[in-house]
Formats: C-alpha cells, structure tokens, sequence
C-alpha cells in the first residue's frame, strides 16, 4: 500500500502526467514513460522538500518537521514567484 501512495504522489512531484486510479504496474510504465517530459524546476522543487522532509526527521524527531517544510515550501513558493515558473500541486 505504502508503494501505491507514494507513486500516486510522483506524477506531481515530478511534474509529469500520471495514471490516475490505474493498477501499480500501469501507474509505474506511465510515469516512466512520462519523464522525458517533467518539469525540471518542478522536479528540483519535489526533491528539495522530500529532502528536507527526510532531514529534519532525522535531525529533529520530535519537531513538526511536515509543518515546517510546508510552510518553507509556500514561502519560498510565493518570495520567487514559482507559480510563473512552473505547475504549483495543491
């Protein structure tokens, strides 16, 4: 289940098309096929943050470490004006 959800969240991440509602296995060749055309600065964005997710996990267990990339995440969104940029998920 944990690998459904998580590549469900790539397509966006990445900034490609995804299947949506299609089994694993069709999901997964859909995105594959779909990389040659995902969003570099989209990409980088979605990289960034689940490194930053991952970062403060580690160096911060117990501090709201999702709350605090988020809020990271809009603010940089909106001080660059990345909505001209690229696709903003949400």
């Amino acid at each position: 289940a944990a690998l459904v959800i998580a590549l469900s969240q790539l397509p966006a991440m990445l900034g490609v098309r995804g299947a949506s509602g299609a089994s694993f296995p069709a999901a997964l060749a859909t995105l594959v096929a779909g990389l040659p055309a995902a969003v570099p600065s989209t990409a980088a964005f979605g990289i960034a943050a689940l490194a930053a997710l991952l970062l403060a996990r580690r160096a911060w267990p117990r501090a709201p470490g999702a709350l605090a990339v988020s809020v990271a995440a809009i603010a940089v969104s909106a001080w660059t004006g990345y909505e001209r940029v690229g696709p903003v998920v949400g």
